[in-house]
């Protein structure tokens, strides 16, 4: 999958979280984070908290990037990880993608 966004945009991305099989995945009780890095890079250079949307047993969460997510235009590799504390501690790493940030000739 790829998404594409213009520098110092602030989209809403949602996402429905599954298991392997298909099937959603709760997230009652879990956290749910936001990463994306450069292709480039070795760490993180977004990396936030998603809000989990009502009801956690449908399996959506939402992030709204800010200016600050999207100040440096540039292909980056995103996930989305689901955390249960536990115990014991189980993370999932729901889904991976390219985010494209693409640079807005317009705000120079």
């Amino acid at each position: 999958m790829q998404v594409n966004i213009y520098r110092g945009d602030t989209p809403l991305l949602q996402f429905t979280l599954k298991k392997s099989d298909g099937t959603v995945l709760a997230l009652t009780g879990a956290k749910v984070y936001f990463a994306a890095r450069r292709n480039d890079g070795l760490t993180a250079d977004i990396d936030a908290e998603c809000t989990i949307l009502t009801p956690a047993t449908a399996g959506r969460a939402e992030i709204r990037l800010t200016t600050t997510h999207t100040a440096t235009a540039g292909a980056y590799i995103a996930e989305v990880e689901v955390r249960f504390t536990g115990p014991p501690l189980l993370i999932y790493t729901a889904t991976q993608f390219t985010l494209n940030i693409l640079d807005d000739v317009r705000k120079g």
